[in-house]
């Protein structure tokens, strides 16, 4: 599949941009277990999330195959 210049360019910029992000949410993540009162919540909390937005994910992935 050929992609542009343009198009490329733009995968480009979100490929650092997702690098970048990585370490920052990782940072967040482990600051807000230390600085939580209960982890078990905490990490159910994160747990929820996680799995809403793989299903989210899944859900709409799918359907951008069928747009794009």
């Amino acid at each position: 599949m050929y992609m542009g210049s343009s198009v490329a360019t733009i995968v480009q910029a979100f490929r650092i941009i997702g690098r970048i992000a990585f370490p920052i949410f990782a940072f967040l993540i482990v600051e807000g277990a230390l600085h939580t009162k209960d982890l078990k919540k905490y990490i159910l909390r994160i747990g929820i999330m996680a799995t809403a937005i793989s299903i989210f994910l899944l859900v709409f992935s799918h359907h951008l195959v069928y747009i794009l």
